[in-house]
């Protein structure tokens, strides 16, 4: 959906919108004489966890770059467990991401 949205960008203006443009161009004309949109109904939708895409133009793989920003999401949670040491309380693991998320069970189970 976003993929033909930009094609039909491209066949109006000549090109992507750049970086700077992003998605945004699909529903707002960024200042081209040529801009026949909206190219989308709707607002830019999220990627399946609910972030927004990353765009970029010119991309590292082609014409543009468009992907999910979920991985970087994952990568920062991992980066951001931190575990404590085993002790009197057995072993606690916190997620801190947006919240901190003790795992109690692991105590449940070590102390068993």
């Amino acid at each position: 959906m976003i993929g033909t949205a930009l094609d039909a960008y491209r066949l109006d203006i000549g090109s992507y919108p750049n970086s700077e443009e992003g998605l945004g161009a699909l529903r707002k004309n960024p200042g081209h004489g040529s801009w026949d949109g909206p190219y989308l109904s709707k607002e830019v939708p999220n990627d399946p966890w609910a972030r927004p895409y990353v765009y970029r133009a010119p991309g590292e793989h082609g014409d543009y770059d468009l992907y999910s920003s979920a991985r970087m999401a994952r990568k920062e949670a991992k980066e951001k467990t931190r575990m404590s040491s085993v002790g009197n309380k057995g072993l606690t693991s916190w997620l801190a991401c947006d919240f901190s998320l003790p795992l109690f069970w692991l105590d449940v189970l070590i102390q068993k």
